[in-house]
Formats: C-alpha cells, structure tokens, sequence
C-alpha cells in the first residue's frame, strides 16, 4: 500500500497514554510539554486524536498487553491517525511493538523526548515495516521539567537506571546504568514547582535509592538530598517513591524522622519474604534485614505506613517459601 503522507500541523491534537512508573509519568510530562511548544492541543486519551503516544511498560507480560491495548483503542477513536510507542516495552522488544498493527512509529527510552523532532511525515500507512528509533547513549541526562497541567503532585526525578541485574526483572536493561541529577539542578526544579504553588513534591528514580552512588556522580547521598530539599522555604511536603529495603538505611531514616516535611509513607520493593527466593532472585538483601528495617522505620517516624511489592509464583518458591512471605507481612 502506498504511503500516505500529510504534515501534522500546529494545532493538530494529541493524546499521550502513561503506563507503569511514577518516572514514566515524568518523561510523559516533558514529551507534552514539548509537544505544547509546537502548538499540539493535548486531549485525553479516550478522545479522537491525530497523534497518540503511549508510553509503555514492560515490568509484567501484563504491562505489555496495556500496550497493545491502548494501540488497538487508539485506532477505534481515529483509525487515519498516528500511533507512537515508546517507553520500556518499545525498548526491550521493538520488533513486537512494530508488529502491533497500525503502530507508525517505535521509540526506544533514550530517544523518546525528542518524539516531538521525529513524528513530522509520519505515514498514515505504508506498506514498509514500521520504522524503529532504538539509538542509545548510557550517558543521556535527566532532563528538566517547567510544570505540569495536570497533576495536583509534583514529580522530580533525581535518578534513572538501574545496575542491579535481578533475575525477574529486564527494567535495568530498558534503562540502562544508574546516573543520577546534580543536586543544584534538583534543588532548582523543586524551588520552581513550590514557586507554582504545588504543595507535595515527589521525588522519584527508576532506583531511587542508589541516587548520587555512580562513579562520577554527585557524590552526595539521597538523604544528603532530601535534606537539601527540606530545607528550602516554601508550603509543602515530601513524598518518596519506591525504595529497595537496603537503601532504607539509618542516614535515611534520620533524615525522614526530622522533619515533618516528609510524608509518613513507604513503598518497599520487598518481592519476597523467603531468603531462599531472594537469594534466587538476585536481590540484596535478606528477610531478616527487611523485618529490621520496617521495625526501625515504625519506631522513628510516628503513624508511618508502609506499602510494598510482593512476587508470588517465583520459580522453585515452595509453600513454606510463601508461608514465610506471609509470616513477614503480618
């Protein structure tokens, strides 16, 4: 079929789709924003659009099937119009994102905030494999944000990647190596969040824990961080996202107890309550570490509460190996 082309114009519209983590929903934020200066006019994602982006995740073969889901609802709302995937699914497994019928266009992590530059002549149709944008540099900053349109909460991501390499996971590979925002830049995106009267910042990472730890990095810690944030003038509050038990360390916890800044929320990526299936998982730490730092947790910061991830189903996880994750939830 012969393609059929037509430039998208100022003012043509577009509908972005999020899936996954809080720092998806970050880089959503800046592709719209982008997206805003070239004069798109954003509508909501079950509405009729031009152009929709869906920003996808690969955690879970779940995650994947939203994916393809949004795609094929997208096309019911506009079947002429052009569909980008970009985000962690497109970044693992492009070709499977390619071969989603009436994608036009797939966009690995690293190139996805310049989708604005790239979507110009996209076809409608063709008859040529869906092009793919998978160039990649370990070394792509974090980049800033002005503002959002649509949120009461304030994301700042301070970290991206992950080098961890957990048996169950393939995030580290859609990421790439842990690097980390320098802490006047972080500081100044939180004074101009405050400044637009957001009251709750939230500070996020694909390991948000291992902030400043690269070589080469900011060489200041992420509670060394948080106490920055802390401390600067302003009506609000502090929320983290989710956090390896091991990074929930005393240097964290005192700075999370000071002030009352913080909110008394944890999210704990624990997976599992078995040292056995921990060990099995790659992950760094054990159950009784786990069960020490929610107890220290509980004891410092007053009416804390705690959330957490939980795998069941690991391969070789045994009844007993579940019983014990049970016996650590309760």
């Amino acid at each position: 079929m012969k393609a059929q082309r037509s430039a998208l114009a100022n003012g043509s519209r577009v509908a972005l789709t999020t899936l996954g983590c809080k720092v998806n929903a970050y880089e959503s934020a800046i592709i719209a924003q982008r997206l805003g200066a070239d004069h798109w006019t954003r509508v909501g994602e079950r509405e009729c659009a031009d152009l929709y982006v869906i920003n996808s995740c690969t955690v879970t073969a779940e995650a994947d099937r939203q994916t393809r889901q949004a795609v094929r609802r997208a096309l019911r709302l506009n079947p002429a119009a052009r569909v980008v995937v970009t985000g962690c699914y497109a970044q693992n497994d492009p070709q499977a994102c390619a071969d989603i019928p009436g994608v036009s266009l797939v966009v690995g992590n690293e190139q996805k905030l310049s989708i604005p530059g790239l979507i110009c002549d996209l076809p409608v149709q063709s008859g040529r494999p869906t092009p793919v944008r998978m160039e990649q540099s370990a070394d792509a900053p974090i980049q800033l944000l002005n503002g959002y349109h649509d949120r009461t909460r304030a994301l700042v991501q301070v970290q991206q990647g992950c080098d961890q390499s957990c048996t169950f996971c393939v995030i580290h590979r859609a990421r790439g190596a842990s690097r980390s925002l320098a802490v006047d830049a972080v500081v100044r995106q939180v004074r101009r969040f405050i400044a637009q009267g957001y009251r709750e910042i939230v500070v996020c990472g694909i390991d948000l824990g291992s902030y400043g730890q690269e070589r080469g990095g900011p060489a200041v810690s992420l509670a060394a961080l948080l106490a920055y944030i802390a401390n600067l003038p302003g009506d609000f509050r502090i929320r983290l996202s989710s956090l390896d038990p091991v990074h929930l360390d005393d240097q964290l916890l005192e700075v999370l107890a000071s002030s009352p800044r913080f909110c008394p929320y944890l999210h704990l990526s624990i997976q599992c309550g078995s040292t056995l299936i921990l060990k099995r998982m790659g992950r760094r730490y054990d159950a009784a570490l786990v069960r020490e730092r929610v107890v220290q947790a509980r004891g410092r910061i007053p009416g804390l509460i705690l959330g957490g991830d939980i795998m069941v189903g690991f391969p070789t996880e045994s009844a007993e190996d579940f019983a014990q994750t049970l016996r650590l939830i309760d």
